[in-house]
């Protein structure tokens, strides 16, 4: 299998590829300046995260809102990732009232 892993500059984005590696498929980063025919020959696409805003950011992620609608393949998000493809297929997305990220237990949550 051909995974695109789309890197939106987080520091993670490296490791997702070496894990797929590691898992046995073919696995490449990209980034979100190619067009849309050249993410065409893979099998299903990761959307990696970063460090942008997908509020009021979005035109740094490039041709990646192009990706989630015209690519017919499975898609992932991981993160920014995630919060860009419910945005582009018409989810909301806003800012959190409280961070979610801290230390914490499981029973915190």
């Amino acid at each position: 299998m051909r995974i695109a892993v789309v890197y939106f500059g987080g520091q993670y984005n490296h490791l997702i590829v070496k894990n797929l590696k590691y898992l046995g498929q073919e696995a490449v980063g990209v980034t979100p300046d190619h067009d849309v025919d050249k993410l065409k020959s893979f099998d299903c696409v990761i959307f990696g995260g970063g460090p942008y805003s997908v509020v009021t950011q979005i035109e740094k992620m490039g041709n990646a809102p192009l990706y989630v609608k015209e690519l017919s393949v499975p898609k992932l998000g991981i993160c920014l990732g995630h919060q860009l493809i419910a945005k582009v297929l018409g989810g909301t997305v806003e800012k959190a009232k409280t961070p979610r990220i801290r230390i914490g237990s499981c029973q915190d949550y």
